[in-house]
């Protein structure tokens, strides 16, 4: 993912239960001097959040705090902060 605002998102089913967000990430060799901050949202609130200096060019895995969802659909979202750098994101959980 590239580009301010830009990245995914998914609207997932869950179980009433309490759930952590995790993810591999990485970002792209050469490509930036660094890379973009990212934030991890369920509904729009902030589950996770990775500055920009805690990722590198090797893959390293990042896990939420434990998160109370209710039963039912919610969006589950990664997106870019402000910056210029490429992020590569894999195996979110």
């Amino acid at each position: 993912m590239r580009g301010p605002g830009n990245g995914v998102s998914q609207v997932i089913t869950f179980d009433k239960g309490n759930y952590t967000v995790s993810l591999d990430v990485v970002k792209r060799s050469g490509y930036e001097k660094t890379a973009a901050p990212l934030q991890v949202t369920l509904d729009g609130a902030s589950v996770l959040a990775l500055e920009s200096s805690r990722i590198n060019e090797k893959w390293a895995s990042h896990t939420s705090p434990v998160i109370p969802v209710t039963a039912g659909p919610h969006t589950l979202a990664v997106t870019l902060g402000d910056g210029d750098g490429m992020d590569l994101i894999d195996n979110v959980e």
